[in-house]
């Protein structure tokens, strides 16, 4: 994944494994390589779906489901995951992981206790994140977001979105990674936006 997951008690992290029948540790790192925690799924942790991806009678795909804030604390910034299959037996590791819950809601780039997901200015440098995403001239009010209130506005697929909003690649003017609604300094001139 792109950026960094903050852990928030409400999310999860689940780990499949066709026959449920390998261990596997799963390590939580920091973006500098440090361990924030990590959890060990015995083969004991697996419920069995019912679901047979190749139609073998012992290949069902088993699901261990952990509340996330049990590999990292609640906060903590997970920047990469390390998988370890210990004790692999003869079928070898075939497992997945997935983590899941709202990670938008915690996400809030300026710490201002308010999530990026309804915050009008991500970054606080000032410019609402319409204008430094790309669709300023489609905020036609001026208000900082894109709405029925503002001319032109159109929702055509229903899902309260403007159509051109949403085929819209947000702005990153660096080209490095950082929109520019989630940098204060997207030019890199040295000088705030």
């Amino acid at each position: 994944y792109s950026y960094d997951i903050v852990t928030t008690a409400g999310m999860f992290i689940a780990i499949t494994e066709r026959g449920g029948n390998n261990r596997v540790g799963v390590e939580a790192l920091d973006n500098l390589g440090n361990s924030l925690g990590s959890i060990f799924v015995n083969t004991t942790d697996y419920v069995d779906t019912g679901y047979n991806q190749l139609n073998s009678p012992s290949q069902n795909v088993h699901i261990a489901v952990f509340p996330l804030d049990d590999l990292a604390s609640v906060g903590d910034e997970i920047s990469t995951l390390r998988i370890t299959f210990p004790f692999a037996n003869s079928d070898g590791p075939d497992g997945k992981v997935f983590i899941f819950g709202d990670i938008t809601s915690a996400c809030d780039f300026d710490n201002d206790g308010v999530p990026d997901s309804l915050d009008l200015d991500s970054d606080n440098d000032g410019i609402y994140d319409v204008d430094e995403a790309g669709n300023g001239n489609l905020d036609t009010n001026g208000d900082g977001v894109i709405d029925a209130n503002d001319t032109g506005f159109n929702d055509g697929d229903g899902n309260g979105a403007d159509d051109t909003a949403e085929a819209t690649t947000p702005i990153d003017t660096l080209n490095d990674g950082s929109y520019d609604f989630q940098n204060l300094d997207s030019d890199d001139d040295g000088c705030s936006d």
